[in-house]
């Protein structure tokens, strides 16, 4: 997980976990935390779910519409206990778009995309909002369901989480089913814990900073610091299944939600770009899933696999073992997301040589268990990156378009600057560390190279395409040479923008204000009627 900063950021926890699983490492996320999890939880393309540019502000009354259905509630329906601990960010202005009302029967976290870690209060953040640069807009964004938890001020956030985890595994017995407290019903365990961290803002416990002082860059330092406490939570939820006999029955899946931000500590080197962008840097992600129960262990797969793939995967592999009528043992089932780190998932799996399938209606997401457990071969050949029509200017040719990406085999076509400005386009190295070449980067096939370079003259109307096989750095645009490729891929753009739903980015809305709420961050949008 760790190769190149090993001697900077220790993770023994995730290092020991992806080495005794399969390391996934052509995984692909969304390029910022929203979309990611929207994608996450519904099986669905940004695209089908009108959240196809940006994140949701928490000064914005935009959210996950209710008509897609999410992976809490699906399993609910299969007779699972549903859990989230952590960072909800798909919308809270309205009460039926929060955790409780999405399927979930218990919640602690927080609702919004960012807030501090000790203090637990966030701001009511627009770009260009008039909070800004004033005292307004401040509150608590910190619940225990839809009560809001005062009295953890002062204590590290991914400590609670983890502290929360741990005693929701504890409840359950060694078979992993859930006891209510009148001993009638059992129950297996699903568990969503989505860490805030690694997430800006950089802070962490004072003693775990000081472990990294040999890290020059302050940034980095404390960014070290809150991976090494991630690290440690992750650690400390898999001991905690163990103790609970959980363990041997259960899935870990582990994945980031978006690239490094090099502004605050992270970092992609060698890939090209950051979080916020469509480069590979911005949405390639670390991953793994360890499991006693996969065929194969310590291997490495290739096989393309977006966020989207987790939900059948998931839901597959749940039928297939428990089954929907409540055949078979109950288990363990837990999924664990970090915004900078990963997605965690322990669960009942069993080894499946059934082809690869979506179950249910209207995903995009495929079921990728086989090729996962036991090598099977790779059902994606495609992937759509991402189709934003709400860009900085109008009239490009492809159809409204500011901003498309899409993979097919080993290319990757751009439409549009793949970032939220034209500067995320760098080969960021870590702080004061230099690679043995200098340059560090060599066109795969140079003599038919352009450069690929986005300006204020062709931000929304460049195309770049890249062979990742060949150049997983993104050095060689290839755009010119390989015109019949860049022809079939515009179209397969075309296509899916045919599908697409508008997108939803409405601007700022002062009622979000925590002031006039207690100072707490709550729903503060009217509820529809009829």
């Amino acid at each position: 997980m760790n190769k190149a900063n090993e001697d900077i950021i220790q993770t023994p926890n995730l290092d020991q976990l992806a080495a005794d699983g399969v390391i996934l490492k052509s995984f692909y996320t969304q390029s910022v935390c929203t979309p990611t999890r929207a994608s996450l939880l519904t099986g669905k393309y940004t695209i089908h779910l009108g959240l196809q540019h940006s994140i949701v502000q928490s000064g914005q009354s935009s959210a996950l519409g209710t008509e897609h259905r999410m992976l809490a509630e699906e399993l609910k329906e299969r007779n699972y206990a549903t859990h989230m601990v952590g960072k909800w960010h798909l919308g809270y202005y309205q009460r039926k778009f929060q955790p409780l009302q999405r399927g979930f029967d218990t919640f602690k976290g927080m609702l919004t995309g960012a807030e501090y870690y000790f203090s637990h209060v966030a701001r009511c953040e627009f770009p260009f909002y008039e909070f800004k640069g004033s005292t307004s807009g401040w509150g608590l964004d910190w619940f225990d369901g839809e009560e809001a938890v005062w009295e953890d001020e002062g204590i590290y956030s991914t400590d609670l989480l983890t502290q929360r985890a741990e005693e929701i595994i504890r409840s359950h017995s060694p078979s992993g089913s859930s006891v209510s407290m009148e001993g009638e019903t059992e129950k297996p365990l699903f568990l969503y814990l989505p860490y805030q961290a690694v997430h800006g803002r950089l802070q962490a416990p004072e003693g775990d900073i000081d472990r990294f002082s040999h890290v020059k860059d302050k940034n980095r330092r404390t960014y070290a610091a809150m991976v090494w406490k991630l690290d440690q939570g992750v650690g400390n939820v898999t001991k905690a299944l163990k103790q609970a006999g959980l363990y041997e029955n259960s899935v870990i899946v582990f994945t980031t939600d978006n690239g490094g931000d090099p502004v605050f500590g992270g970092n992609n080197w060698p890939l090209r770009g950051e979080k916020g962008s469509y480069w590979e840097g911005g949405i390639r992600g670390a991953a793994f899933v360890h499991s006693p129960l996969l065929e194969e262990r310590g291997v490495e797969r290739e096989n393309l696999m977006h966020v989207v793939d987790w939900f059948p995967t998931i839901l597959g592999l749940v039928d297939r073992v428990v089954g929907r009528e409540g055949k078979g043992e109950g288990a363990s089932f837990n999924i664990c997301n970090s915004s900078s780190s990963g997605t965690s998932i322990s669960g009942s799996s069993s080894s499946s040589n059934s082809s690869s399938r979506c179950i249910t209606d209207n995903i995009d997401g495929i079921d990728q268990w086989a090729t996962i457990s036991h090598g099977a071969p790779a059902p994606r050949l495609e992937l759509l990156h991402t189709i934003d029509p709400l860009g900085l200017d109008t009239g490009d040719p492809f159809t409204g378009t500011k901003q498309a990406a899409i993979r097919q085999g080993p290319w990757k076509l751009l439409v549009g600057a793949p970032g939220q400005n034209i500067h995320q386009d760098k080969w960021t190295p870590p702080p004061n560390w230099a690679p043995p070449d200098e340059k560090g980067r060599k066109p795969a096939v140079a003599p038919l190279c352009e450069d690929c370079k986005f300006t204020k003259e062709n931000f929304t109307t460049g195309v770049c395409l890249f062979n990742l096989k060949d150049d997983p750095e993104e050095n060689c645009n290839l755009a010119g040479s390989q015109q019949v490729v860049v022809t079939q891929l515009l179209a397969r753009l075309e296509a899916w923008n045919a599908t697409a739903v508008p997108a939803h980015y409405p601007g700022p809305d002062k009622r979000c204000d925590p002031s006039l709420h207690g100072h707490v961050f709550t729903a503060w949008g009217e509820e529809e009627t009829g």
